[in-house]
């Protein structure tokens, strides 16, 4: 995929192309009720927000010109982080 595609377009491609193979015959005749439409956007949801979500935090993470104190660093390359993060304080961690 481009670089320059935008996110929104990746997503509303992926719908469209969900759409496109969703085979059955209310889609053969081009009718589509309300339950079968919630279905196909929760699936839309489901399995292309991840991919929209790693998008975003790869381009965030990878938008610096030079590695950084941070661990953020340009593709192909590394950066460090100088230190550990601090534990969470959360009921399930002991």
């Amino acid at each position: 995929m481009n670089r320059n595609t935008s996110p929104r377009t990746a997503l509303a491609l992926g719908l469209c192309a969900v759409r496109a193979h969703a085979a059955g015959p209310a889609h053969a005749q081009g009718k589509l009720s309300a339950e079968e439409a919630q279905k196909i956007g929760v699936e839309a949801v489901v399995y292309g927000l991840p991919l929209v979500v790693m998008d975003l935090t790869k381009r965030v993470s990878t938008n610096v010109p030079g590695p950084q104190p941070n661990a953020h660093a340009p593709i192909n390359q590394l950066g460090n982080a100088l230190h550990i993060p601090p534990r969470p304080i959360t009921p399930w961690c002991g």
